[in-house]
């Protein structure tokens, strides 16, 4: 918020879209999500519930306050960050929620879980840090960064390619290390 009110338009731009010390936001939230995930599965179904409510309404609330104090320079900036918490605010959900045991007490609650490990979600889970951190250097190599609309055939191809070089990674550097990772801790225990 401080930088948004600091900086010219155009450099808050890159920098927060850019910017590593201002992505740290969705890393260290999904770090929480995780680190609280056994807290957050003995939280009662109410509280459980009315915190995501709250979490999910809150940004909405606080975008529509920041429109009419500071209009849209500043929102276009801080929106991000409060489309960020709600979706850590709705993966926290899901992991408190335990889709695992609401499927068993109520079979309604098994089309969301079933939905959630479907193989083709979980292959995509699987390289998403690969997404993460190779989407935005295609984008930016292939000029799409600029473009406001793209052709649905470019459109295809670039996400082809932001698919295809996360997958590439995941065989050729990631699970090597991981199996590298494994036999290092074989060995040391």
């Amino acid at each position: 918020a401080i930088t948004c009110q600091l900086m010219p338009a155009a450099d808050v731009d890159a920098l927060i879209i850019r910017g590593s010390m201002y992505r740290m936001l969705s890393i260290c939230l999904g770090a929480w999500v995780a680190f609280e995930e056994e807290r957050s599965r003995r939280l009662s179904l109410p509280i459980v519930i009315g915190m995501a409510v709250l979490a999910l309404l809150l940004p909405h609330f606080t975008i529509h306050s920041l429109e009419q104090r500071w209009g849209s320079l500043f929102v276009s900036n801080y929106t991000i960050k409060l489309m960020v918490l709600a979706c850590a605010s709705l993966c926290w959900l899901l992991v408190a929620l335990n889709l695992d045991q609401l499927a068993a007490r109520y079979p309604v609650m098994g089309i969301p879980r079933a939905m959630l490990v479907h193989p083709v979600l979980r292959s995509i889970g699987l390289i998403s840090y690969g997404l993460y951190l190779y989407h935005y250097p295609i984008l930016f190599r292939t000029g799409s960064m600029e473009e406001v609309l793209l052709g649905p055939g470019r459109a295809v191809m670039e996400l082809a390619l932001v698919f295809t070089v996360p997958v590439l990674s995941w065989f050729l550097i990631e699970r090597p290390l991981l199996a590298f990772k494994d036999r290092i801790g074989r060995a040391t225990g």
